[in-house]
């Protein structure tokens, strides 16, 4: 999870980014929100994926994997919004 919310802190400093860049520049800081962001949602899924071993069970299991799903479906939903922007901004 340190790497996603790594990746989301680069995706929210690039989000500040773009009301300081010149239009040239703006594809490129929408890229790198976009990258930034698919990033971490990889590695909330890679995350849950780590959690679906057997091996794992019980109460502390269910409450991290219910937690870290929701991590990863509000980073999808933020994802997707931002995605619509960029389609709605590109110049």
């Amino acid at each position: 999870m340190d790497d996603s919310v790594d990746r989301l802190s680069k995706s929210v400093q690039e989000m500040k980014n773009l009301g300081r860049v010149k239009s040239r520049d703006f594809l490129f800081h929408i890229n790198n929100v976009q990258t930034w962001a698919s990033t971490a949602l990889t590695n909330g899924n890679t995350c849950l994926d780590g959690f679906a071993d057997k091996s794992m069970n019980g109460k502390v299991k269910d409450s991290v994997t219910a937690q870290v799903a929701n991590v990863v479906q509000v980073t999808s939903n933020a994802l997707g919004l931002f995605n619509q922007f960029a389609n709605n901004n590109r110049h």
